[in-house]
């Protein structure tokens, strides 16, 4: 048994079991509707396999081996707050305005005065009847001066408040806005955190109501213990990172396990990156060393997720819910270590920070199966809608997941019809997108990089034979890598050639993703074929399109700013649509800013 399951009668929980088989005839009667359990950590990586069997190897077990992998799944934002806020509205961050982690472009106060919690995930499930719980991190600066009110939507939000939120074994945490309550030196966060999901998991099977439940889990691990300071007034002064912090059981687990070394790990080749990275010194055997251990402190970090993960399954198939409940589990973000001759951290357009983990389980998933589809975290909010049987809010970004790829064909909606023949071509292209400053983590003597705004389109054949990344920096360089051939993007493409026709087409794509909206961010080739006689990149590369595209403007940014300024970011795109096949209806549109 989890040791955190310890703490649900220390936090004056009650326990419950049931025959399985019995229960579950008894739920499907009660409620239709699926439950759904999204899992969110902070900061992991996909690339270092840091989900893998070796750190998780009951996810791995339960969720993985029993449901779908999606093995190019991707965040569009990798930094932690305007992801988490993305998935959640199924909005693309040029969309909510919401760029950063604190204020004036980010922060709590930012989310409320745009109003993101009045049309997200949470408000659109309670309209329709669903009881939704969150517990675990929110956002950094969801903070002990700010908790009261919590954010709309909730039927219970036990969040952490900072600056707490990182603190591994002294968190703090806010129930529906209530005063904050510590639980200091003996109580691991993620111990906390799971007891706190075990409590909302029961008490939503034995709702009176029969309410079918969405229950976001999101414990803080493996993110770097991180302290902040404000001046009396609260406005932000510094903050300093250490190393993660696994759970005391776990201290001396996992100590044999290899930091990956990729190709461009300390990479002696980088004549092709921006100024900035050129301009970093390789790192030092110590450097190396210093990296190799945090990389172990976050799997043994992992170790006490992934007894997190096993608590709530387990708990689902006691209670009897396994047939109608879908557990998700993913990460805010990737995670860098040691590439390109950087440190640790998260915020650049290369694989390792966009590249995130989506395993899913649940009714009508085929065991073990794979989905190499493209697909994002703007996905999930729709795909918890369609699920559901109610219609897609007009302005979301995201389209659901091609989950009739890995269907067994007895559960799915008759209406959901994503990843099938019948529906048409899926996405094979992605907007990232960043605003800011680069931070290192770990490697304190590389200096900070303010200018770190960027945006970049992926695109991946449906035969996953071909696939691009196309990078524009503020400042004006671009990158183009060939992911097939050169998977750990070190040749620049655009360095020694100039790739005239594949240029043109990209310059087109972002022009158009940079600023899209709706339905026009799965369908940018909609906006530049109306006609529908070009649906992908390969298409357009045909020579009789070569005065169109070479006619067309590319995205540009007038210079580097740490934010989203509309003004300066050029695009005869903006306000582009296509025709819109979703079901409009009840839920409202999600606006942005």
């Amino acid at each position: 048994m989890p040791p955190f399951l310890s703490l649900v009668l220390l936090l004056g929980l009650a326990s419950g079991s049931a025959l399985a088989s019995q229960a579950e005839e008894e739920a499907e009667k009660a409620a239709p509707q699926p439950n759904f359990i999204v899992i969110l950590v902070d900061d992991l990586d996909e690339t270092q396999d840091s989900s893998g069997e070796l750190a998780m190897p009951a996810t791995k077990r339960l969720l993985r081996d029993r449901g779908v992998t999606f093995t190019n799944h991707f965040v569009t934002t990798p930094i932690c707050c305007p992801s988490r806020v993305n998935l959640l509205r199924g909005q693309l961050s040029h969309n909510t305005n919401f760029t950063d982690v604190l204020g004036p472009h980010g922060g709590y106060a930012k989310f409320r005065a745009l109003g993101l919690d009045r049309e997200w995930l949470p408000t659109w499930l309670q309209r329709a009847g669903y009881n939704t719980l969150y517990t675990g991190k929110f956002l950094v600066d969801y903070t002990i001066r700010n908790y009261d009110p919590a954010p709309s939507g909730w039927s219970a939000f036990d969040a952490l408040v900072h600056p707490f939120t990182f603190e591994y074994y002294s968190p703090a945490f806010s129930l529906n806005g209530g005063t904050p309550r510590m639980y200091p030196g003996m109580y691991y966060s993620t111990d906390v955190v799971g007891a706190k999901a075990l409590a909302m998991l029961r008490s939503a099977a034995t709702d009176p109501a029969g309410r079918p439940f969405y229950l976001q889990v999101a414990p803080p691990a493996p993110h770097h213990s991180m302290h902040y300071d404000f001046n009396s007034s609260g406005a932000f002064l510094a903050r300093h990172w250490y190393p993660p912090i696994p759970a005391a059981r776990h201290w001396e687990e996992l100590s044999g396990a290899a930091l990956p070394r990729p190709p461009s790990f300390n990479d002696p080749w980088v004549a092709g990156k921006p100024s900035w990275l050129r301009s970093l010194a390789p790192l030092t055997s110590a450097n190396e060393t210093f990296l190799e251990e945090i990389y172990r402190l976050r799997l043994r970090c992992m170790r006490a997720v992934d007894e997190l993960v096993e608590g709530i399954v387990r708990e689902v198939e006691s209670l009897g819910l396994s047939r109608r409940t879908y557990v998700l589990f993913t990460s805010d973000n990737g995670y860098h270590e040691g590439v390109h001759r950087m440190g640790s951290g998260k915020t650049t357009p290369y694989e390792e920070d966009i590249r995130v983990p989506l395993i899913m389980a649940g009714p009508g998933l085929i065991p073990g199966s794979r989905v190499a589809d493209t697909t994002a975290h703007i996905d999930i909010a729709p795909t918890v809608l369609a699920l559901a049987g109610l219609p897609l809010p007009p302005d979301l970004d995201g389209t659901p997941l091609p989950l009739a790829a890995a269907s067994d064909g007895t559960t799915l909606p008759p209406s959901y019809t994503y990843g099938s023949p019948d529906h048409g071509p899926l996405r094979n292209q992605l907007v990232t997108e960043f605003w800011g400053v680069w931070l290192e983590e770990s490697i304190h003597s590389h200096p900070n990089y303010p200018n770190n705004t960027w945006k970049a389109v992926r695109v991946l054949r449906s035969d996953r034979e071909e696939a691009y990344k196309y990078v524009l920096h503020c400042s004006g360089e671009f990158e183009l890598y060939d992911l097939v051939r050169d998977p750990y993007e070190r040749i620049n493409l655009l360095a020694p050639l100039s790739r005239a026709r594949v240029r043109s087409r990209l310059d087109a794509l972002l022009a158009v993703l940079a600023v899209c909206r709706g339905s026009a961010c799965s369908r940018p080739f909609q906006v530049l074929h109306p006609d529908g006689s070009v649906s992908d990149l390969w298409a357009a590369m045909d020579e009789q399109y070569d005065d169109l595209y070479d006619a067309i403007l590319p995205f540009s940014f007038g210079h580097c700013l740490p934010y989203q300024d509309l003004d300066n970011e050029r695009s005869t795109f903006r306000g582009a649509v296509v025709p819109d096949c979703r079901v409009r209806g009840a839920g409202g549109g999600a606006g942005g800013g």
